[in-house]
């Protein structure tokens, strides 16, 4: 974590901070830098931790997307995409990426620079070869090809000596100049003068101090491995991130020697080996060998079966000194070996085939030193429950390994979604320790992973799942997970068309989760039953293509999981309809023993609505004579901010602490498995619901649960120290922040001077409707009462609306329950219905009605608006809808206009002002302020620091309540001082323009910009 995010967390919470700094990290401890996995997968056009820079953008862009496509033809100069990263000037580091490439004979670049922003080592293409640019200019025999292409750099960086490969070939050996000083960013870039060219990264890693780390990413065989005749590279796609994979088809050995190493070390590998009769072998240098044979796996005295179809995991945690290592396989401890060796230097794998057509698969080698810490996390202590001795479950969402799902920018912008943890790696196991502490020391059980294959496709055996890191590097792994069990969720949203049989199912995923699930002896049980869980019950049909196939599944799992020793399975199942009849009578015929919804909505803030609707499920099953339990989930609500940019309302502590008591009545008050409680979720930040030590909060939600459930409150909170924080906040880039709105300072619509520019027809005959019956009301407008799953209503005419002249869409409308209504739309672009990603919570005002405001900056509409749908609510309801209009708000005197070469603006007025002559918005770049205008942004929140660079190169450094501005570095008079709106830094328009001859007319209260 950066020192000042350290900062700002004891500022916060200045009673949790230790005086003591702790104990340094070593200088030869191995952890990942950059770990970015995905370039495709984001959510807002954004990707965590990077920024592009298009300051020669051909065309306007009236949003800021961040594409991974660097595309010249689209440019008058060049494009770049970078990072920056936890500087590096010592240690052992390599570099990888995969950047795929055409028309890339000249102008392709990737480089490091320097915290100085020097560029002190790049590699470009030139003349359709490859070169290196370092100490000079070496130019390589690698000759450039279109598509993916493989580099990896490896760095002494204390003898300045490094290598570069490419395509897994051996390309030269170069040096660092003298003077490097550091590397601080990474980038990737095109050339001027290369119209043609066109990049897209697909991987970036950089990690430090591993003495082996090979994912076998490049396509052939690695050049710094021993030669091996028996070898092939294929990529099965085994796992969710498209890694190559070593296969050994003949008798041979590959050999990877490297330095050697003593203290402890970690050895770590995946292995397939399908055939009865071949025999794998690992050496860890002279010290100890493991094989695999017939299924079993052997080392000294330690003897276990294997399941032969599925991948599995051997790590050995070997401490040279006392001359033991402890094995672990998938994940679970195995005992301690005797060790026949002090140090190690390299690592083999040998393959003996015996049968027809066997081999063996190899992947994600790795071997590293690893150091004991004084100041490690403190152990948890555990609680004395209360005499209700609930059990809860709590979720875990495993999205935090930066580079693998959305990430940290999307939460980072707002004080509640800080981990008081910092910006963490879930991949390292004393983060796991510190969350296990956590959540033990307020009463939590177990917690449950969401388990996601990689893909759906039966034949390829899955090696690691979705978003693994958390369960596979960290829990596993950790001091402390003996303390708290884990379950799993399949979380099967991706699995609706799999069309599988049952012997799908049990080769590809139920032998799977025996392996690296059932057979490991913390996974939660009740009464010598394991607790499992189901996403959704519809889709677990489906996916086996009907109630009698899928009912089979069930008793299927409920006969093998008693050969392992438990006395059956506890299967829950989320069915958010199950207070209806045939639903919950559905449910139990399937063969399902618990409800347990993910989560409740937005209105599960407050614990009336909690009670109720869980209270509701109870009586449900009651009214059919159901032997199904219902699980009490409990939140603290849904405040989607993160992912979605929308604000609803959380919990207070107390408010939390009167759901958890709520859920513990009806929970003790259920024959079949009382005392079980589930909450949603620990760290789901991006989604807004959350229990984790975080922002405003802090412990607070901690301290209510902790109040509810146990019976001793005598707690001292804990937070880590700069030194604890720094072994595992490395991954997240917070040298610079994203500029978002808090939505706190928004103005209210009802009190705007506004015009209605179109009014819906509210008579029956001009609608269409879904799932609900439907009356005309007193009043007027539509009564609606809905019985099925999603009900929905349709204007039938055709609006005709242009989408730029509504500010707000306006519904008034009451519903007998807490619930989420949905608008939908249709436009002359966009004929189908595309929903706003802006859900609108509707309060429990049976007998009122409730205006609703929705601002259409929320809605991604453009064109001519063709129709409209409201979806009144997530669940069947009563709801009436009296009005429905779209409305413009009429000029304001601070308001103004905006067009950049020839294209119109669309920024909220209430972001703009024109003082003394100057013009000024709150800098959103959702509203394409910088993308229109071509100027690149790096934002600091924490240091309130804004820097611009313009077309014309000219930079700009703005400071929160400074009168006083860097231009060029130049100190420049403002004005006024720089402000925030909305915790959004507002910058002055004319005086950036002015600075960098940017030309600009003034017309009618209209800045008319021009860029290009």
């Amino acid at each position: 974590m950066r020192a000042v995010v350290q900062k700002y967390i004891e500022n916060l919470y200045p009673q949790y901070a230790q005086e003591s700094l702790g104990t340094p990290i070593h200088k030869d401890e191995a952890y990942p830098i950059v770990d970015q996995f995905f370039f495709g997968y984001f959510n807002k056009g954004e990707i965590s931790t990077w920024t592009r820079e298009d300051r020669h953008a051909k065309e306007v862009s009236t949003k800021q997307t961040f594409d991974p496509k660097l595309d010249n033809s689209k440019t008058n100069g060049y494009i770049a995409v970078s990072r920056k990263f936890e500087p590096q000037n010592d240690g052992k580091i390599c570099l990888q990426t995969v950047i795929d490439l055409k028309n890339a004979q000249n102008g392709m670049r990737f480089y490091l620079s320097n915290t100085d922003e020097e560029n002190v080592f790049e590699v470009f293409s030139k003349d359709g070869f490859f070169h290196v640019s370092a100490d000079g200019v070496t130019k390589t025999n690698i000759a450039v090809h279109d598509g993916y292409t493989h580099f990896r750099a490896d760095f002494d960086l204390d003898t300045l000596c490094a290598k570069l490969y490419v395509e897994g070939a051996y390309a030269c050996d170069f040096r660092l100049c003298e003077n490097y000083k550091n590397f601080g960013r990474i980038t990737v870039s095109t050339s001027e003068n290369c119209p043609d060219l066109q990049m897209q990264m697909r991987r970036m890693y950089i990690r430090r101090n591993y003495a082996v780390d090979e994912n076998f990413y490049a396509p052939v065989y690695p050049a710094d491995w021993e030669a091996c005749d028996a070898a092939e590279m294929i990529r099965e796609y085994n796992d969710a991130y498209e890694s190559g994979t070593l296969k050994l088809v003949r008798n041979g050995v590959a050999k990877k020697c490297h330095k050697e190493l003593s203290g402890k070390i970690v050895f770590e590998s995946f292995f397939f080996l399908p055939e009865n009769g071949d025999e794998y072998k690992i050496h860890f240098g002279n010290a100890f060998t493991v094989t695999a044979k017939d299924g079993k796996i052997t080392a000294s005295d330690i003897n276990h079966d294997f399941i032969r179809h599925v991948w599995q995991s051997v790590r050995l945690v070997a401490d040279m000194d006392k001359g033991e290592a402890e094995v672990y396989i998938c994940g679970k401890t195995k005992g301690f070996v005797k060790l026949n060796a002090k140090s190690v230097d390299n690592i083999a794998f040998e393959f003996n085939k015996n049968s027809q057509n066997g081999y063996v698969l190899i992947d994600d080698v790795r071997v590293y030193n690893i150091f004991d810490y004084p100041d490690y996390c403190p152990e948890p202590i555990v609680p004395k429950k209360t005499k209700d001795n609930m059990n809860v479950i709590m979720s875990v969402c495993s999205l935090w390994h930066e580079g693998t799902h959305h990430g940290y920018d999307y939460v980072a912008p707002f004080d509640e979604t800080t981990p008081m943890l910092g910006y963490y790696d879930e991949g390292n196991t004393e983060v796991c320790d510190w969350e296990t502490k956590y959540m033990l020391e307020q009463g939590i059980s177990a917690f449950q992973y969401c388990w996601y294959p990689p893909q759906y496709n039966p034949n390829i055996k899955i090696k690691t799942p979705r978003a693994f890191w958390h369960q596979y590097e960290g829990y596993f792994y950790a001091k402390y997970s003996h303390m708290l069990p884990f379950c799993i969720m399949w979380e099967n949203a991706g699995a609706g068309n799999a069309n599988w049989t049952l012997e799908d199912f049990k080769g590809f995923i139920w032998d799977y989760w025996v392996e690296w699930c059932f057979r490991d002896p913390r996974y939660y049980r009740i009464d010598n039953k394991a607790v499992f869980h189901i996403y959704r019950d519809d889709l677990f049909i489906k996916t086996f293509g009907g109630v009698d196939n899928a009912k089979e599944v069930l008793t299927f799992m409920r006969e093998e999981i008693k050969k392992l020793g438990y006395d059956d399975l506890i299967i829950l199942v989320n069915c958010s309809r199950a207070y209806h009849d045939d639903a919950a009578k559905h449910l139990e015929d399937m063969g399902f023993d618990g409800l347990c919804n993910y989560t409740l909505g937005k209105s599960s803030f407050d614990p009336q609505f909690i009670n109720n609707a869980v209270q509701k499920y109870v009586d449900t099953f009651k009214r059919v004579n159901s032997d199904m339990f219902v699980v009490p989930t409990v939140g603290t609500g849904w405040n989607i901010i993160g992912w979605e940019d929308t604000r609803s309302p959380l919990s207070t502590p107390e408010q939390y602490a009167q759901s958890v008591k709520y859920g513990v009545e009806i929970s003790k008050n259920q024959e079949k498995c009382p005392n079980l409680m589930y909450f949603s979720t620990w760290n789901e930040y991006g989604e807004g619901h959350w229990l984790a030590p975080a922002g405003v909060t802090g412990f607070g939600y901690s301290d209510a649960m902790r109040s509810v459930l146990c019976e001793d409150m005598e707690l001292e909170h804990t937070l880590p120290s700069a030194c604890q924080s720094a072994r595992f906040c490395h991954l997240h880039n917070d040298y610079r922040t994203p500029i978002r709105s808090w939505h706190l300072e928004e103005p209210d619509p009802s009190k705007l001077d506004t015009e209605v520019v179109f009014s819906a027809d509210m008579s029956l005959d001009s609608w269409d409707f879904e799932d609900v019956n439907v009356s005309e009301g007193e009043n007027g407008g539509v009564v609606m009462d809905g019985y099925g799953i999603d009900p929905k209503c349709i204007y039938k005419a055709d609006i005709n609306v242009k989408a730029e002249d509504v500010d707000y869409v306006h519904l008034r409308m009451s519903t007998d329950n807490y619930d989420v209504i949905q608008f939908f739309f249709s436009t002359d672009t966009k004929p189908e219905f595309f929903a706003t990603g802006y859900m609108i919570e509707v309060p429990k005002i049976r007998d009122e009605y409730y205006d609703i405001y929705i601002p259409t900056k929320h809605i991604d509409w453009n064109g001519v608006i063709k129709n409209i749908r409201i979806d009144p609510a997530s669940t069947p309801m009563l709801a009436k809808l009296e009005k429905v209009e779209f409305l413009k708000v009429k000029p304001v005197s601070y308001d103004f206009g905006l067009v950049v070469d020839n294209v119109p603006l669309t920024i909220p007025f209430y972001y703009k002002s024109v003082e003394n002559g100057e013009y000024y918005t709150a800098a959103n770049p959702r509203t394409g302020i910088f993308a229109a205008t071509n100027i690149f942004h790096e934002w600091d929140r924490f240091e309130g620091k804004l820097y611009l660079k313009t077309p014309d190169s000219t930079e700009f450094l703005f400071t929160v309540g400074s009168n006083t501005a860097l231009v060029n570095g130049k100190e420049e008079k403002l004005l006024q001082p720089v402000s925030l709106h909305d915790h959004m830094p507002v910058i002055p328009l004319r005086f950036i323009f002015d600075k960098a001859g940017i030309r600009y007319d003034i017309k009618d209260n209209t800045l008319f910009v021009t860029v290009r």
